[in-house]
């Protein structure tokens, strides 16, 4: 891998690790500090959103509170006169005030009178029996009798739940103990919902605590809430209202987060989960801004990325390539008195003065190594042509057999008659041939096989004579390839002396069968002088048989001879093929 490729993908891995530490800092540090900053603004949400909801019960504080120190109202209640306040008591006053019921009971809790009105239908609506007496426990009725101050909240109607404020009337005798309580109540139906809705500018939605179709993620954030009683508002006794409702945040999806305020009744148990749906603009602007930031940061890098690249490579990489180069260029051609040439005085330029002296001492040791070689060169030369048997190197490979001429000596050029050049385009089997029955097929086998071979052949000279020479190959190793060496030595003389030694042999054998016969023909004859001179009578008689005895054994040292020649015969035909058909 090239340098630059390597600065690039350095710089690369720098500026992506870079990157990516500030993405996870910015998904675990900053998109942290916006969804906190999120949840934060979505439960001021959700706080505005109980108080308007807080300030519809509030309403119904003031005019109860309002009514119940009118003189009238005592009058009413403590009197059994009631028909002139409940003739003033008709639907406009309903309809103007946006409540559903005005009801009075007396001071132990019992309706005595009142009026429903049903909003939307604009009609006058029965009092349901959830408000046939005061909704309230009893401890919580004992503790409104104890205090000046009313009681404000939301009680459950099969209907729809109820806001209500209650306030205790006095009588005119400045006695703490009331004489009755006045109750204005108001339903917290779709259209009220809507209303609250369009005031927070909030998807708003409001569900029983109890509705067994509840949603899961409302019955996720149920589970948050810790256990209380205490009522969803309180008056103090300066007046001031306390809302009292736990709010859980979730997110519900990547557009959206949900806010939960859990809303217990007036007298402190579960009625109503509140849900805000808030878009999540916060974290969205939040995670826009990183985005952009990520994309300048991207931008910032890869300039800065491009400028620290150009500047390594005009002052460190191109100058090191340019030493590489050079180098590289001095080692292909072998040529060690070439120098690299040096700018500067940094540790690049160091670095050429040491390839410099190092270029100095291999040219020396070139040099020096040249001188050696060139005299190794002659030593072998010399020792090469000083060998008198022909020698020649051939290529071989296993599949193709011999190759090129590589090399032959002088002894070769000479028997031969041809030169190196006309060798080497010649192929070895055009002068040099197998004899006997071996064949050129199994020659290469056996070279193949045993990496060794030693045959009998002949050379055909240029001039076309035939010389018999006796072949040793051997494969051997040249600089990663194959080769064969090949010596031959010139057996004509042998060749010579052993046909004339068979020659001889058969002279001999001749001569041996030719005096075979002559014992023959010397034998028979001979028996018959002996069986003559026997039955003469006269003086030559004793001289036929000495001369007779004396040839005799003439012919057997002539057969002794003759066994003696069979044994000679036989050791010609073991050891000389003599006499073999």
């Amino acid at each position: 891998m090239k340098i630059r490729l390597k600065t690039i993908i350095i710089l690369s891995a720098v500026l992506i690790a870079l990157l990516l530490v500030f993405l996870i800092a910015s998904e675990t540090i900053v998109m942290d500090a916006f969804h906190t900053v999120e949840v934060q603004s979505a439960q001021k949400d959700t706080n505005r959103a109980l108080s308007v909801l807080t300030a519809d019960i509030n309403q119904l504080d003031a005019v109860a509170e309002d009514w119940a120190s009118r003189g009238s109202i005592d009058d009413f209640i403590a009197h059994t006169n009631k028909s002139g306040l409940l003739a003033a008591l008709d639907d406009r006053t309903l309809d103007h005030l946006k409540f559903n019921y005005i009801l009075f009971y007396n001071a132990s809790g019992e309706l005595i009178a009142g009026k429903g009105y049903d909003i939307e239908k604009m009609q006058e609506t029965p009092v349901p029996a959830s408000l046939s007496t005061l909704p309230l426990a009893p401890a919580v009725f004992s503790t409104m009798q104890s205090q000046e101050n009313g009681l404000i909240g939301i009680i459950g109607d099969p209907q729809d739940p109820i806001l209500l404020a209650v306030q205790p009337v006095y009588g005119s005798d400045s006695s703490t103990t009331p004489v009755g309580y006045i109750l204005m109540a108001r339903y917290l139906d779709a259209a009220e919902i809507l209303r609250l809705e369009n005031l927070v500018q909030l998807q708003l939605e409001i569900h029983r605590y109890d509705d067994p179709a509840l949603p899961g993620d409302y019955k996720t954030a149920m589970a948050s809430f810790q256990n209380g009683t205490a009522p969803f508002v309180q008056i103090q006794k300066n007046d001031a209202i306390v809302i009292n409702a736990p709010v859980s945040v979730a997110v519900l999806d990547n557009e959206n987060i949900g806010t939960y305020a859990l809303i217990r009744d007036i007298n402190g148990s579960p009625l109503l989960i509140l849900r805000l749906t808030i878009p999540r603009d916060i974290y969205a602007e939040g995670k826009s801004t990183t985005i952009y930031f990520f994309a300048f940061l991207v931008t910032l890098g890869i300039s800065f990325g491009v400028i620290i690249l150009l500047l390594l490579d005009e002052s460190v990489i191109s100058r090191l390539l340019n030493v590489s180069s050079r180098v590289n260029s001095i080692g292909a051609a072998r040529d060690f008195s070439a120098r690299v040439p040096m700018t500067g005085t940094d540790e690049i330029a160091q670095l050429a003065t040491d390839v410099n002296s190092m270029l100095a001492e291999l040219e020396m040791s070139q040099q020096h190594l040249k001188t050696r070689l060139d005299e190794r060169e002659k030593s072998y030369r010399l020792f090469f042509n000083s060998i008198t048997e022909p020698v020649l190197v051939w290529q071989f490979s296993d599949q193709e057999g011999y190759g090129e001429l590589i090399e032959m000596n002088d002894a070769a050029a000479k028997i031969l008659g041809y030169s190196r050049a006309e060798l080497s385009v010649m192929k070895m089997v055009n002068f040099l041939a197998v004899g006997g029955e071996t064949d050129q097929d199994s020659v290469i086998k056996q070279l193949v096989s045993y990496g060794k071979v030693q045959f009998e052949g002949s050379y055909r000279t240029k001039q076309g004579k035939v010389i018999p020479v006796e072949v040793i190959a051997h494969i051997f190793d040249q600089y990663g390839e194959k080769a064969v060496l090949i010596i031959t030595h010139d057996i004509t003389e042998r060749k010579d002396i052993e046909r004339l030694k068979m020659e001889a042999f058969r002279q001999i054998e001749k001569n041996m069968q030719q005096f075979a016969i002559l014992n023959d023909q010397l034998r028979n004859p001979l028996q018959g002088i002996m069986g003559i001179a026997d039955i003469m009578e006269n003086a030559y008689k004793e001289r036929l048989f000495r001369l007779a005895t004396m040839i005799n054994e003439i012919v057997n040292k002539l057969d002794r001879g003759y066994i003696e020649s069979e044994k000679i015969h036989e050791f010609l035909r073991k050891y000389y093929g003599f006499g073999k058909k």
